[in-house]
């Protein structure tokens, strides 16, 4: 379902429930306190267009994803934060992810930034992710 990592390109943006799990996502898994901040206020974006119960049943997939092991690292984190930029509904959800993502990009080497940009890519043209 989330499992990019090993290009099965499965990864699914298409709802606003897809994009709080993923924002929730990055907000546990970002390096930096701010950076988690950030990501916590685009989920909550998010979030506030959804029931109660669809978000209690977003944080426990995001705890899964977690849990999982998938996001390991910025780049991990970049990818995701990119898929999420590009499908986000609204373009300042959009801003608001490719912001973030850009945080995590200055952490990375110029040809770790374009593998994930490769990989982003590679998930959106292969359908596993839309826009609402």
């Amino acid at each position: 379902m989330y499992r990019y990592k090993q290009l099965e390109l499965k990864f699914e943006i298409t709802s606003n429930f897809d994009a709080l799990v993923q924002g929730l996502v990055l907000a546990v898994t970002a390096p930096t306190e701010g950076k988690s901040k950030d990501a916590l206020a685009l989920a909550e974006s998010f979030a506030v267009q959804l029931t109660a119960e669809d978000v209690a049943k977003a944080k426990k997939t995001a705890e899964a994803i977690i849990a999982s092991g998938e996001i390991t690292s910025n780049l991990d984190a970049l990818v995701q934060g990119l898929v999420l930029a590009v499908t986000a509904p609204t373009e300042g959800k959009s801003k608001g992810a490719l912001a973030l993502a850009e945080s995590f990009a200055v952490q990375l080497t110029a040809e770790d930034v374009a593998k994930a940009k490769k990989t982003a890519e590679a998930i959106i043209v292969s359908g596993g992710a839309g826009r609402n």
